[in-house]
């Protein structure tokens, strides 16, 4: 149960990273585009056509993303 969530975790971090369609810079967060109205703090993802994301991402999101990578695997 535990590691199937950490799993689940991972692989929404890695959406994240892969969402903005540039390499090595995550989104801050996602949603569905049909989620919510256009908001000029969401971008299309250029990946994913369904998806949007916000890219105002932090420098403290970044070391997250480090912390938690070795703890999953």
């Amino acid at each position: 149960m535990v590691k199937a969530q950490a799993w689940r975790n991972f692989e929404a971090l890695e959406l994240l990273n892969q969402v903005s369609g540039i390499p090595g810079y995550p989104g801050r967060s996602f949603a569905k585009r049909s989620d919510f109205p256009p908001d000029p703090a969401w971008h299309p993802s250029p990946i994913n056509s369904t998806l949007q994301f916000k890219g105002d991402t932090s420098s403290d999101e970044i070391v997250g993303h480090e912390f938690v990578y070795p703890l999953v695997h």
